[in-house]
């Protein structure tokens, strides 16, 4: 049991350690999708 758990923590971990940020470079004031406008908002009722 003991090595089940430790070869799932050290496959976790190399998921973790393998995540790449997102592609590109975030600049500010990019945007990404839609622009939120507040016209025509609509009634919670």
């Amino acid at each position: 049991m003991k090595k089940l758990l430790f070869t799932l923590a050290i496959v976790g971990l190399a998921f973790i350690v393998n995540a790449q940020p997102p592609a590109g470079d975030a600049k500010v004031g990019e945007w990404y999708g839609e622009k939120v406008t507040t016209d025509g908002p609509v009634a919670l009722t």
